[in-house]
């Protein structure tokens, strides 16, 4: 399947679960999903549905919501050269 079918089906899968507010985009079968939705559950619910379509190589989820916690990056260990502290 190429990339314009591989996103309609992606699309109309997302927009029957969680709505018309996630955005798709695909390139060479990985998903790219952006936009907000109003709930965190929402987001997880955006992710593995587009993972769940047949021809979807991976998924990137910039879906933001809300009530989502945000993650900070691991800040570098004093010393040791592209070394993170996790």
């Amino acid at each position: 399947m190429d990339d314009v079918a591989l996103a309609r089906l992606v699309r109309e899968v997302i927009a029957e679960r969680c709505g018309p507010e996630v955005q798709v985009r695909v390139d060479r079968g990985t998903v790219v999903l952006r936009g907000q939705v109003p709930e965190w559950s929402l987001v997880v619910a955006a992710g593995h549905a587009a993972a769940g379509v047949r021809g979807v190589g991976e998924v990137v989820n910039l879906v933001l919501s809300p009530d989502a916690v945000p993650v900070q990056a691991p800040s570098p260990v004093p010393g040791i050269a592209g070394r993170y502290d996790v």
